[in-house]
């Protein structure tokens, strides 16, 4: 049964790879959960997996319906349920977690069927999610110029995914002993083994798929998007997902069999019926507000990340443009190296602030272009301490703290702060580190496609087209090129990174990263 309406997943039927350039400027950094532009590989694998949840919700609608017995129900209560859930539906809550939405309306659904049986249950339960993602997506909530294309895919998707886990959890719930208490009455009935934990069980199993579908679609958009469309990358992509989203919603899941369990005792008691029932909408709509808010603390989380990375930005023009880049390589390095979810989940914010300390370290001697004295250099080599330092106040990014600390460590302990070796310092450090060093390298040029950049990496400013950019951006001031240095080529850089192999950089972080930048068309083969 699902429980929420996911957003589309990124560049699937739509050119625009599913961000905007004004979406893009008003978050500068965004997190790339989904890169945009999706290839004709990744369309055609989210299509397979359509046409595949499409065969597996015919199926599973003729078991559900073929085992529904109709005699007795009240059409009125179905039609009502049915509005109540399309409501929910039209005031979701957009997670800050890829911009998904989650609604409520799994408890009306689970209500109608601990009171009908799961037939009625996925009639209201497809009956308000097809509505209701028509309604708000291609009618509340259309955006000039997007793709309906796209949309219609998920629409389609969704849809059959909350026909699916609805299907497979009102079964559960039947196959376990669960009567319709809307037919049986209270009398004589075992609520506990007969509702309650069947409708327990149920609602796990539903929640349970839920997740999973939505993982598993988000999981083949993404992997596709790097040709990478192997079962591992498949399922390390979705066990993160899964980690984010069961950990982050996990109190307000727990809270649905409860209600779904006091909406149909409400209808029953006292033979008030659907009327009975009505008072519980004030506490449901409450348990809406509530999850708004954990959504909202989640949001301000990001924020602050956003505010740090701000903050340097303002400091030192230059970083925003590097600071961004390594949090992806680094984010992508994680992927291709498989590491476990919960890393995965931090690493692009680690990339992304490893550099905050150096809001302590003076202007002159970050620009300096001529050797830096010892005085100069010990300054410099503080930091990733003050780095830490700076994060540590902050409890939610505790996991960053040792990662941002040690990534200028060297695998032959001759690194900084603290002269730790491979094996002693952590494999997420060592990625940042890679990350770090290359994109120094390769300075201004775009490590997506090898060509010099057209844009101002601290305020996004481009020339008239067909100029040339200038060194010194006109509109923030920041150079564009750092004159102590000639940008290197994405193939020079990967050089010295093999170079550097037991000495300065992780090898098992070299090969991956040569094998990832090889795959998409860069530098040199293993």
């Amino acid at each position: 049964m699902g429980d929420s309406k996911r957003e589309q997943f990124a560049g699937v039927g739509d050119s625009s790879g599913g961000a905007s350039a004004a979406a893009v400027a008003a978050e500068p950094f965004a997190r790339p959960e989904r890169p945009a532009g999706l290839s004709g590989l990744s369309s055609r694998a989210f299509d397979i997996l359509r046409y595949s949840t499409g065969v597996i919700l015919l199926f599973a609608l003729w078991l559900t319906l073929s085992l529904q017995n109709w005699e007795g129900i009240p059409v009125y209560a179905i039609l009502a349920f049915t509005l109540i859930a399309l409501a929910s539906e039209l005031l979701p809550v957009t997670l800050p977690l890829d911009d998904a939405e989650i609604t409520l309306t799994p408890i009306i659904v689970w209500g109608v069927i601990a009171l009908f049986g799961p037939g009625a249950g996925i009639v209201v339960a497809l009956g308000a999610a097809f509505t209701g993602s028509v309604l708000h997506k291609l009618v509340l909530s259309a955006r000039p110029g997007q793709s309906r294309a796209g949309l219609w895919q998920y629409l389609t998707y969704n849809v059959t995914v909350i026909g699916i886990t609805t299907c497979a959890g009102g079964l559960t719930y039947q196959a376990l002993g669960g009567v319709r208490l809307g037919l049986t009455g209270l009398e004589g009935t075992a609520l506990g083994p007969h509702v309650v934990w069947p409708l327990v069980a149920g609602t796990v199993v539903a929640l349970s798929l839920d997740l999973f579908f939505y993982a598993l679609g988000s999981a083949v958009s993404d992997s596709a998007q790097h040709d990478d469309i192997s079962f591992d990358a498949i399922w390390m992509r979705a066990k993160v997902l899964w980690v984010k989203s069961v950990f982050a919603f996990l109190p307000s899941y727990v809270m649905f069999t409860p209600f779904a369990f006091v909406l149909a005792y409400l209808f029953v008691w006292n033979g008030l019926g659907f009327w009975g029932m009505l008072p519980i909408l004030i506490p449901f709509f409450s348990l809406r507000q509530t999850l708004k808010l954990v959504t909202e603390n989640i949001r301000a989380y990001r924020q602050t990340i956003t505010t740090l990375a701000t903050l340097m930005q303002k400091y030192h023009p230059y970083t925003r443009g590097h600071l961004k880049r390594v949090a992806d390589l680094s984010l992508r390095l994680a992927r291709e190296l498989r590491l476990p979810a919960q890393s995965q989940q931090w690493i692009w914010e680690a990339g992304l602030l490893h550099d905050i300390g150096k809001v302590g370290v003076p202007e002159q001697i970050l620009d300096k272009t001529t050797k830096l004295t010892d005085e100069e250099w010990e300054i410099i080599k503080q930091h990733p301490v003050k780095s830490a330092e700076i994060l540590s106040q902050l409890e939610f990014l505790d996991p960053i703290v040792p990662w941002v600390r040690h990534h200028h460590e060297r695998v032959d302990g001759s690194g900084y702060p603290d002269g730790l070796k491979e094996g002693q310092m952590p494999i997420e450090a060592a990625i940042i580190a890679v990350a770090d060093a290359f994109d120094a390298m390769t300075g201004t040029r775009n490590v997506a496609d090898g060509k010099s950049r057209n844009q101002c990496d601290a305020c996004e400013w481009k020339p008239p087209a067909g100029t040339p950019m200038p060194e010194e951006c006109p509109e923030c001031g920041a150079t564009l090129i750092r004159v102590y240095r000639q940008p290197m080529t994405p193939d020079e850089g990967i050089s010295q990174l093999r170079y550097g192999v037991d000495t300065q950089f992780s090898p098992r972080v070299v090969r991956a990263f040569i094998r990832m930048m090889s795959r998409e068309g860069l530098g040199q083969d293993d």
